[in-house]
């Protein structure tokens, strides 16, 4: 049992380094671009993208303001341009004027190390003489700052962070459940709370109520056969050929609009109101397919031989049903319930967005459309975490509902 248990433990610390790896690949390794210039916009400055780079991590500390640079001479425009450890300024035309290393210099020196033609002059004061310059760089990396001549330009400055204590930091983060903070700078874990009960108080009573309508449904097909069994076999083909999205919203135009028997968007007080047309969709949408897999399952189980032998011997088919069918099916039961239950804290993506439920679905479809990798990083964790435990939960139902499966552990 203790190797068991040190097994799991060591499964779901390997999992989570994995999702953590794979997530840092995906939004922080520069693969599918600058995340902090996705973060920020196409038409962010420097110091935007600076304060974007400190939220994602990529930088230990970040000063805005640290050096003052200030343009002597005619009406004049530059930009300062870095690629990490140099410096590049480049005149109004987009004409290179010279790159500049900033191995072992001092901010300080900047006026020497970025000389401007004449009849310019070029004014450069530190905040913090110390500063090294390669901090200056890194904070302008990715970004384009624009000197003036009518006008100082403030510049930032910061320490980069390596990708390798940036990728520790952050799994660190993740298995402490420190998610961060959103792009609106709220607290994420906070989020994930709130909006994961909104989420629930949608999916939970939808899935429960269409598991025993659809097991229920699947018994009396089973229990009547011929053209019963065929009509409900066709009318949840016929359900399952029309798209989600179709009876979407078709039953919120007639149910909602036309009769107005229910709200048909918002969410406030009494939050009842707003919930019961998105559970009743999610009932239509969703009875076909389960129907289709728990028919399947009661009608093999239902030519199995100890159900002949039961009704031989005077027993009823509804009590051969109850007594005999019912708990054979709960194997096929226990796997289709608990693979759904990470599911559930998403509930619909569909549903929140067409009914306006601030839930997990909705936040995380916004996060995507905002790029707010903080929202995306915390709630795929939180699914490959609640995937793991549905499937040790699976395990231990196995176990619990199949002497057979509990003497093989």
């Amino acid at each position: 049992m203790i190797r068991l248990a040190l097994a799991r433990l060591l499964s779901a610390f390997s999992l989570a380094v994995g999702v953590s790896l794979l997530l840092f690949l995906l939004f922080d390794s520069g693969l599918l671009g600058d995340p902090a210039l996705r973060e920020a916009g196409k038409h962010a400055d420097a110091d935007a993208i600076g304060r974007a780079r400190e939220r994602l991590g990529q930088f230990t500390r970040y000063q805005p303001g640290a050096v003052r640079l200030e343009l002597r001479g005619p009406a004049a425009r530059f930009t300062l341009e870095s690629d990490g450890e140099r410096l590049l300024l480049r005149d109004v035309r987009g004409a290179e004027l010279g790159w500049v290393g900033l191995e072992d210099r001092r901010v300080g020196q900047l006026a020497e190390l970025l000389p401007l033609p004449p009849p310019w002059a070029l004014g450069a004061e530190a905040a913090d003489p110390e500063l090294p310059a390669s901090g200056l760089a890194a904070a302008l990396r990715g970004g384009r700052a624009v000197l003036d001549s009518r006008g100082p330009l403030a510049l930032g400055w910061a320490e980069a962070s390596p990708a390798w204590r940036h990728f520790l930091r952050q799994t660190s983060a993740l298995l402490r459940f420190d998610f961060g903070r959103t792009r609106d700078d709220r607290p994420v874990a906070q989020e994930l709370w709130l909006r994961g009960r909104r989420s629930l108080a949608l999916a939970l009573p939808a899935f429960l109520l269409t598991t025993a309508l659809a097991l229920a449904t699947a018994l009396l097909c089973a229990a009547r056969g011929g053209w019963f069994d065929r009509l409900l076999a066709w009318l949840s083909v016929g359900a399952m050929s029309v798209s989600s999205l179709v009876w979407v919203m078709l039953l919120q135009r007639w149910l909602g609009g036309g009769l107005a028997w229910f709200p048909v968007h918002g969410w406030e007080p009494p939050y009842a109101a707003y919930l019961a047309l998105p559970v009743l969709i999610w009932i239509v949408v969703g009875f076909g397919p389960e129907l289709r897999f728990y028919r399947a399952a009661a009608i093999e189980e239902s030519g199995r031989p100890y159900l002949r032998t039961a009704r031989a011997k005077g027993l009823g088919r509804g009590a051969a049903l109850r007594r005999h069918l019912l708990p054979n099916l709960l194997l096929p039961l226990l796997t289709q319930v608990v693979v759904s239950l990470p599911f559930l804290m998403l509930g619909s993506l569909l549903l929140e967005r067409f009914f306006g439920i601030p839930g997990l679905g909705d936040w995380t479809v916004r996060a995507v459309l905002d790029n707010d990798q903080q929202v995306i990083r915390a709630t795929t964790f939180l699914f490959a975490l609640l995937y793991l435990a549905a499937q040790w939960l699976t395990d231990l139902a196995y176990a619990l509902a199949d002497p057979r499966v509990r003497r093989a552990v």
